[in-house]
């Protein structure tokens, strides 16, 4: 298809354009008004032959390498200060709206609450039940801190000497460090078991115990009537809890008898010994279960005591620790006694040498701290302590403290 004729006006113009945008003939054609492309191009090459001296004129020369570079360096520069001017913008845009938050938070005036703190007037002395938890004290066992790696030694010499911290720092935590205004109509004693080391673990007869297992007894009633009686002489009276089948040291048996487990219990042993040094005082009182649990009260709320072998969980959960074991345990024990009845507000164990308080329970810790078994299964590293409560007739457990024995 032949192209349309154009004047020659048109054809100089198109030459000085094309001079104009150095050569770029899209741009040159647009602002001649011609049709972009190979027609511009056959117009361009006519109109340099008809006009040779004015397209010598109007000749674009080819850019040097230097001038290329150059032109190249400054739309690199052009780009670079073209995102550098953006990024200030939106800085300039952000300090502008701080500066308006923080003056409106200088000009702003708002008036305080309109409330005052309560007046608390005097009454009578508010009760609180103590409540101290023993358990897992192994006398008789040896542990050897160069073997644990822990600073913590352990004998019947030290079971004395921690035994009578816990009771001392008992009484000094209620009567030097409790409410002002607090009064205590009784104490409870939780027996929670394997307070001796016994006879069952080879490792533990042979290198392990300093005393046969009727010593221990004898060791644990000796300090335990004399700490019970303070108690008393401290608090005015004092309940005793042991559950029947009270640890896994304690029983005489091989294996952990299902039936008549109470009867197989050094630790019931120890029970009967206290109740016969304390018959004829009616401050204390004492009870005891033939099933592994013992229910007791405190105000209105209901506990249970068990040791913790037989809360239906056992073993580790990884790097979580026994605490998610024991955990689960308290709430297998806590359905359990639902469905018999009994609606459980808080429990305690021990057995896992893990303490641990929560709302819905206390797990306590040992005398003895971390042990060589412990040491040989990499298990959490405790210091030897005990748990001592408050309780509030309407609030429970209002203030929990550890005893630290060592």
């Amino acid at each position: 298809m032949a192209m349309k004729p154009v004047s020659d006006a048109v054809l100089k113009q198109a030459l000085k354009l094309n001079y104009k945008y150095e050569g770029n003939q899209t741009h040159a054609a647009q602002a001649a008004g011609l049709a972009i492309g190979s027609t511009f191009t056959k117009r361009l090459v006519k109109a340099q032959k008809k006009f040779p001296d004015l397209a010598k004129q109007y000749a674009v020369k080819p850019k040097t390498i230097v001038e290329h570079a150059v032109e190249h360096r400054d739309r690199a520069n052009a780009a670079s200060s073209a995102a550098k001017l953006k990024d200030a913008l939106r800085e300039i845009s952000n300090l502008q709206e701080r500066i308006q938050q923080l003056e409106y938070a200088d000009n702003v005036s708002l008036k305080p609450a309109d409330w005052t703190l309560d007046t608390r007037v005097p009454k009578n002395k508010s009760p609180h039940i103590p409540l101290l938890f023993f358990s897992d004290a192994q006398a008789g066992e040896i542990v050897r801190s160069d073997e644990t790696d822990a600073p913590w030694d352990y004998d019947s010499k030290i079971f004395r000497q921690r035994y009578r911290k816990m009771i001392s720092t008992t009484v000094d935590l209620a009567t030097n460090h409790g409410g002002t205004r607090w009064s205590y109509p009784g104490a409870v004693y939780l027996r929670g078991g394997d307070n001796v080391s016994g006879g069952l673990h080879e490792d533990l007869r042979e290198l392990g115990e300093d005393c046969t297992v009727i010593q221990q007894c004898e060791l644990v009633v000796e300090e335990e009537v004399r700490g019970i009686q303070i108690l008393a002489d401290v608090f005015g009276k004092v309940e005793v809890h042991t559950p029947g089948a009270a640890g896994n040291h304690d029983r005489i048996t091989h294996k952990p008898p299902t039936k008549l487990a109470w009867a197989r219990s050094l630790d019931r042993l120890i029970h009967k010994m206290l109740t016969g040094e304390f018959k004829n005082d009616k401050r204390v009182t004492f009870h005891i279960s033939h099933s592994p649990d013992i229910r007791f009260p405190i105000y209105d709320k209901r506990m249970l005591l068990s040791h913790g072998d037989k809360i239906g969980s056992r073993g580790g959960m990884g790097f979580v620790g026994p605490g998610a074991t024991i955990l689960r345990g308290w709430q297998k024990v806590i359905l359990e006694q639902a469905a018999l009845g009994y609606i459980v507000d808080m429990m305690f164990t021990g057995h896992f040498h893990y303490p641990m308080d929560l709302l819905i329970g206390t797990a306590n810790g040992s005398f003895t701290g971390t042990t060589e078994f412990g040491k040989m299964f990499r298990m959490a590293v405790t210091p030897p302590l005990q748990y001592l409560h408050f309780f509030h007739p309407k609030f429970g457990a209002v203030d929990t403290r550890k005893l630290y024995l060592a």
